[in-house]
């Protein structure tokens, strides 16, 4: 059975250069960051190759026995209706489904793991840490009757919770340093 320490080593040993701060991690395709952390984790954007859909960062923490899958979205996250556009909500829920199994052939193809009901064993988390003020501006405009709330659809990946991932945290770039992964 897999353990927490032996997703660590396969990290550290296969991917060690790839490990960078969330800010790094964090930033979009104009070189904006979406938080100042320091935190160090793994460019999993990277690992995962160019024709991948997967989360930006990859935090493994030995101190929680938990994964913790990142993915930062630096732009508005509402239409013209008040909802997500459709586009925005499929490459989310892709890259929810695409990390998990990245991982899974990560561990596999470095004989860290035989089967994948072991990864099950390990806590995992999908943090989606978005821009606060272009959501809140998107919503402003939109009569607040027609406004949907973030915790309301979460994206439409709130249904692989207790599926494929044991939470699934949502929350604003400015509130994202307070939370703990450690």
């Amino acid at each position: 059975m897999i353990s927490i320490n032996d997703i660590h080593d396969c990290f550290v040993n296969n991917h060690k250069s790839r490990i960078k701060t969330l800010k790094e991690t964090s930033k979009d395709d104009c070189g904006n960051n979406l938080t100042e952390s320091i935190q160090y984790a793994y460019y999993f954007d990277k690992i995962a190759g160019d024709n991948s859909r997967s989360c930006d960062a990859l935090f493994i923490s030995k101190q929680k026995n938990c994964i913790y899958f990142i993915e930062f979205k630096n732009q508005s996250c509402i239409n013209a209706e008040g909802a997500p556009p459709t586009e925005f909500n499929t490459d989310l829920r892709l890259k929810a489904v695409e990390s998990l199994n990245i991982l899974y052939i990560i561990l596999k193809q470095n004989n860290f793991l035989k089967n994948r009901c072991d990864l099950c064993k390990i806590k995992r988390k999908l943090i989606i840490v978005y821009s606060e003020g272009k959501t809140n501006l998107q919503i402003d405009k939109i009569h607040r009757s027609r406004a949907f709330s973030l915790t309301g659809y979460i994206f439409q990946v709130q249904n692989y919770k207790d599926y494929l991932y044991d939470d699934i945290i949502v929350i604003p770039n400015t509130k994202f340093e307070d939370y703990k992964l450690k």
